[in-house]
């Protein structure tokens, strides 16, 4: 049971997270120290992320005492840990609400690259070295921009894919299409695997859509940058 939260406090945070479907299991409260202040902490156990909270008094404008909510949470809005100040408990709520969305989603999110390296083919294109750096043939290059429009047409083709996302990948791939005329095959190549994988990332694609898009970029591009056989 919490000791610094109440109750109701406490409760309410966990049935949010049962609710979105954490498993219990899955979850511990126990305390931290933060700036010298106790904090109660709800843990994650499989991914080591966290939201702890507790009352705490920070310093005013002029030096004086105020009263606060201090929150401590991993992963951060906008880095892997960060620290917050809330008015009072609804506020603190409100930021753990926020908070959700973002822990939902990172634990949600396969590892794309941990999901390559179990496909010996796409492991082995994303970690060639080096070897052929020519400009393109001309022969090659309504190819290879071909191929990129395929590419274009499979994200489209995705149910989950919104109009945002789907101008941010195709955005991507315009500039891809745009750098065949100036880079050489290799350094195509590597900024080829940046961009699906910016994709991959930004779609929040599951691991199998993530592995058919390459699957369909290196089939359709072998040819012209040299990539090892399927």
């Amino acid at each position: 049971m919490p000791s610094i939260l109440t109750n109701p406090q406490g409760n309410r945070l966990l049935a949010i997270l049962h609710a979105a479907n954490v498993p219990r299991h899955d979850l511990a409260m126990d305390e931290m120290t933060h700036e010298y202040h106790q904090l109660q902490r709800i843990l994650h156990t499989p991914s080591s992320r966290f939201f702890a909270l507790g009352p705490g008094t920070v310093q005013g404008e002029f030096g004086e005492p105020l009263s606060r909510w201090l929150i401590l949470c991993s992963p951060g809005f906008d880095r892997q840990v960060a620290s917050y100040v809330a008015r009072d408990w609804d506020e603190a709520f409100a930021v753990f609400q926020d908070w959700l969305g973002v822990f939902l989603q990172e634990i949600r999110q396969p590892d794309l690259w941990a999901e390559l390296g179990q496909e010996p083919s796409l492991r082995e294109a994303a970690t060639m070295e080096e070897a052929d750096n020519r400009p393109f043939r001309e022969a090659e290059k309504p190819i290879v921009r071909s191929a990129v429009e395929e590419i274009k047409d499979f994200i489209r083709d995705q149910h989950d894919v919104t109009q945002d996302k789907l101008d941010f990948a195709i955005k991507r791939l315009m500039r891809l299409e745009e750098a065949v005329e100036r880079l050489g095959r290799f350094d195509w190549r590597e900024q080829l695997f940046g961009v699906l994988t910016q994709i991959g990332l930004g779609l929040a694609m599951d691991s199998a859509t993530f592995k058919a898009m390459w699957a369909l970029a290196l089939n359709k591009l072998r040819g012209a940058l040299a990539l090892p056989a399927a």
